[in-house]
């Protein structure tokens, strides 16, 4: 037990609640989308997400934080003594608005509908930053002796590069503890390994058929699954082609061309199992096509072979699933055929039970079988934590204290700032049962989560720093 009461600290947070949302909404207002074009000194992501670094500093600064900005690519608001030092992760910088017609508010303004706060980056990761600074407020205010340092480091490239967290700490040491109020609670100690591929190919010879797939769109997104499709053929008997395209959401008529939709259910990509595929649609209605061009068969093989109807990397021959991590994923994401070219997007995640080298060296042997070009986008290790770690045990009984349950552990396949850390893990704010919408339209968070979790981080905070 914490040497402060349950009603001190819900009196407190009731007290701050006009306070915390507005400080929320100045972060909200703020469209901090990586915009490299505009970057200048002290700015490397941009105008944007210096702005909102600015707001956070004045936050801080209010409140008696020490802060310390390092060139524009992290910054931290540090409170307490001692040599060594907690640290609690989090970003600043957002996705950009994928489905701008589907949001019910202005994204870029806080609004409180039913209970929850909307708007983009409300929950990934401004109003969880600012829970984690309120906690500090109430255990500073409320005069208790801190025998370590507490340090709120927020980044700007959580979303794209990661750079943020490779500079911060090339200048900084790692924390004794960490956590990340980017995520679910109960405690994330275990993420996927993830890497984002590409195969490019271009070297095919077309040989026309009866009928011609020409062009491919899908959305110009990432950490999707692939929701639409536009696909364009050219064909000579285009009444034969309309019948053969059995999975089509709509078909067009333009000449002799035919314009096909196809339509699926968004997911993230770490989770292409909750999804439907458009492109999975798209692979089904080309097997009936039995004249075909040469393009169109060549990516039919591709569909057929590694991808079609597989999001646990099966067909690839590198499924494999950890009774602590679980089971390996495969994302289509996105495939664009125009301009002479095929251009195929995915994401393979795998638990610690999985060989990196091994799965890199698959997607290499695929790529050198079919002549495609091969890159990595994004890399990230398995990040674990033992349940035995002494971190873990006090998370759990913050937990605990709080909420009068047990705190499992779980693993998931997305990527925190816990990664960048050797003592690190994913704690809140998010709870069973929550609908956030992270990286969606309509993001929110639940105003009762937030007051919640401002509970559960001013006694983590307490275990792990001041006790």
């Amino acid at each position: 037990m914490t040497i402060l009461d349950r009603s001190y600290i819900q009196e407190q947070i009731k007290g701050e609640k006009d306070n915390l949302i507005r400080d929320i909404a100045s972060l909200v207002e703020i469209p901090s989308i990586r915009h490299v074009e505009n970057k200048y000194e002290n700015a490397p992501f941009g105008k944007d997400i210096r702005d909102a670094f600015d707001m956070f500093i004045k936050i801080a600064t209010r409140e008696g934080l020490l802060c310390e900005d390092f060139e524009g690519f992290a910054l931290h608001a540090e409170y307490g003594k001692g040599d060594e030092i907690i640290g609690i992760l989090g970003h600043l910088d957002i996705v950009p608005i994928f489905e701008d017609d589907q949001w019910n508010t202005d994204p870029f303004k806080l609004v409180e509908i039913d209970g929850h706060l909307y708007g983009r980056g409300v929950n990934d990761d401004k109003a969880p930053l600012i829970a984690a600074l309120y906690a500090l407020k109430i255990l500073k205010e409320a005069n208790v002796e801190f025998k370590r340092r507490v340090r709120l480091i927020i980044g700007g490239a959580e979303e794209t590069t990661w750079e943020c967290m490779e500079h911060y700490f090339s200048n900084n040491p790692q924390p004794i503890y960490s956590f990340s109020p980017d995520g679910d609670f109960p405690i994330v100690n275990g993420e996927k390994g993830i890497i984002n591929y590409t195969y490019t190919y271009s070297a095919i010879t077309d040989v026309d058929s009866m009928h011609n797939l020409i062009k491919i769109e899908t959305k110009d997104e990432d950490g999707f699954v692939c929701d639409y499709a536009k696909v364009t053929f050219k064909s000579s008997n285009i009444d034969k082609l309309k019948e053969l395209l059995k999975e089509a959401e709509s078909i067009v008529i333009d000449g002799e061309k035919v314009i096909v939709i196809y339509t699926g259910l968004r997911a993230l990509s770490r989770n292409p199992h909750r999804g439907i595929n458009a492109l999975f649609k798209l692979g089904k209605d080309l097997n009936h096509l039995i004249e075909l061009n040469a393009k169109g068969q060549y990516l039919r093989r591709l569909l057929n072979q590694y991808f079609l109807d597989d999001v646990k990397g099966e067909k690839v021959n590198l499924y494999d699933e950890d009774e602590v991590m679980g089971f390996t994923t495969l994302c289509l994401k996105n495939v664009n055929f125009r301009n002479e070219e095929i251009v195929i997007h995915f994401d393979f995640r795998y638990p610690k039970s999985s060989n990196k080298n091994h799965i890199k060296h698959t997607f290499e042997k695929i790529a050198e079988d079919n002549h495609i070009q091969l890159t990595i986008t994004k890399e990230l290790d398995v990040h674990y934590v033992s349940p035995e770690s002494e971190l873990i045990k006090n998370l759990q009984m913050a937990y605990k204290n709080v909420t009068g349950e047990d705190a499992e552990l779980f693993s998931k396949g997305g990527a925190s700032y816990a990664r960048t850390l050797k003592e690190g893990v994913v704690f809140g704010p998010t709870f069973s049962g929550d609908t956030p919408n992270t990286h969606k339209a309509n993001e929110n968070i639940k105003l009762q989560t937030l007051f919640k979790a401002i509970e559960i981080y001013c006694e983590a905070i307490y275990l792990l720093a001041c006790k």
